[in-house]
């Protein structure tokens, strides 16, 4: 299975399963400040899928998701801030 949007649905519910102790009821990491839209459940779904699916270039990935997938991500942020919280998560 190929499809961004179908994997994402369902790796997101076992993630935040998963994180449940470590994160809030909207996928975010306790912490001061505003909270992203793009929570980071998502972010470490994404990442995960996107390893899954053998998508190495973070460029090539925005592409798709910016193109045929950008109504199925209405919240996502930009590759620069993408990149950086995921580093943040996997450290």
């Amino acid at each position: 299975m190929h499809n961004l949007k179908k994997n994402f649905a369902i790796v997101l519910p076992i993630i935040k399963e998963l994180l449940a102790n470590d994160v809030d009821k909207t996928g975010n990491v306790p912490r001061p400040g505003p909270k992203p839209k793009f929570s980071d459940a998502e972010v470490i779904t994404l990442s995960l899928i996107s390893d899954s699916l053998l998508i190495d270039s973070e460029n090539y990935l925005f592409k798709k998701l910016h193109g045929e997938y950008k109504s199925d991500f209405p919240n996502l942020m930009e590759r620069s801030v993408y990149n950086k919280r995921k580093h943040f998560h996997r450290s």
